[in-house]
């Protein structure tokens, strides 16, 4: 779509599709911020067993909330080009549409930080338990791999345009299943063993005499 005019781009999508596209962008903002809270989740479990400045956990929750600030404002630049088709003009429309997909890709550092920062954690602490080192790695591999977004405002045509597979597909869908998919089965096996362990009631022993007759105490 990045190759089409304003004009194009109004009568193929916008115009004929508007109402579908405004409701699919108008979920897209609701849901998106879901992320956030996940990500403050993921924070604490990290800020849990880190020491000193606490550098990794804050890389996660700084890139995680500027990440849900992206997912959240991107389909509100379309849901405006949506509502205002018929008002705007379609240099205005494609304007718009442009600088969403720009804002949604080119600010893959924010996304970037959040991935290495986790997976660094994971491979460098030993001693927790909670996630896989491979899980660690792989997620380092995900934030690497958006470097390559750093071409789409010259890529016109192919696989690593926009819309295309590499950037559509692979890229988008690796961060999907092998950062938040991953994570979110390992921080809810976690968060389990957390609520069995409060929820199980603590040994009470029974009451046994001591050398002082009037002062029992618990076996």
């Amino acid at each position: 779509m990045m190759g089409l005019s304003g004009e194009e781009l109004v009568a193929r999508y916008y115009g004929p599709h508007h109402q579908s596209i405004a409701i699919g962008m108008a979920v897209s903002m609701s849901v998106a911020f879901l992320y956030l809270p996940w990500c403050c989740l993921l924070s604490g479990v990290i800020n849990d067993s880190e020491r000193g400045p606490n550098v990794l956990s804050r890389m996660e929750l700084a890139g995680g909330a500027l990440t849900a600030w992206s997912l959240g404002f991107c389909p509100g630049l379309w849901l405006l080009n949506a509502i205002l088709v018929h008002d705007l003009d379609p240099s205005v429309i494609k304007a718009f549409h442009v600088f969403g997909w720009f804002t949604y890709d080119m600010t893959y550092g924010i996304t970037t930080v959040q991935c290495v920062g986790v997976g660094l954690w994971t491979v460098l602490n030993k001693k927790q338990k909670i996630f896989p080192a491979w899980a660690g790695w792989a997620t380092i591999a995900v934030g690497s791999i958006f470097v390559t977004l750093v071409v789409l405002p010259w890529i016109k045509e192919g696989p690593f345009t926009v819309a295309g597979t590499w950037n559509f597909f692979v890229i988008f869908s690796s961060w999907l299943f092998a950062f938040f998919a991953l994570y979110s089965f390992f921080l809810i096996r976690e968060m389990s063993r957390r609520k069995s362990e409060f929820e199980e009631p603590a040994p009470t022993g029974e009451l046994t005499p001591t050398t002082d007759p009037g002062i029992p105490v618990r076996a």
